[in-house]
């Protein structure tokens, strides 16, 4: 085993970047293990670049034994390894900038763990990029089918669907100025 550990140098005059807004699991949720967690892009005031660090823990302050850390995350949804069956876990993403900047409030949701449960909905979760660039494309509308199910994508190109009945669905994505 090992240990890795991060050190920030403090910068002077530099400030925190913004707190996320957790999308799913929603407040509540009963999920799988196996469950994926997504939430909105912070910015940075300052410009700098930023990472996401993801914590669980079964109790709010997120101090106990079994909590659960993932840090250097650069994407806004990840899945998180050792989440146990049967737990309720609170979890909160905090942002950090390159000085080790973050929010003093970062929202916490609280989740159920229940492997057995049949009725979890499906979700779909994908990043809309431009073929040529390899960049987001973050004026893209993802539609779902069957059903009426739209949005527009988040400026990292990410979308998700939450709580899907079981069904085919075909994902189609179209933005303005890359039609054609």
């Amino acid at each position: 085993s090992y240990l890795v550990t991060t050190i920030y140098r403090k910068l002077e005059g530099n400030h925190p970047p913004t707190p996320v807004s957790l999308i799913y699991p929603e407040e509540g949720s009963v999920v799988f293990s196996t469950t994926f967690f997504a939430w909105t892009a912070s910015t940075d005031p300052d410009g700098d670049p930023l990472t996401y660090t993801i914590e669980l823990d079964t109790v709010d302050t997120f101090d106990s034994g079994n909590r659960i850390v993932e840090e250097g995350l650069t994407s806004t949804m990840t899945q998180v390894e050792g989440i146990l069956d049967g737990q309720t876990y609170y979890w909160r993403v905090i942002p950090v900038d390159a000085y080790g900047a973050s929010p003093l409030d970062n929202e916490i949701r609280t989740f159920m763990v229940q492997n057995g449960n049949p009725d979890v909905p499906g979700a779909i979760v994908g990043v809309v990029l431009d073929l040529v660039t390899g960049a987001p494309v973050s004026d893209a509308t993802v539609t779902l089918t069957p059903g009426t199910l739209s949005m527009q994508v988040l400026p990292t190109g990410d979308f998700y669907f939450f709580n899907l009945a079981p069904d085919v669905y075909i994902v189609n994505a179209e933005a303005p100025e890359h039609a054609g």
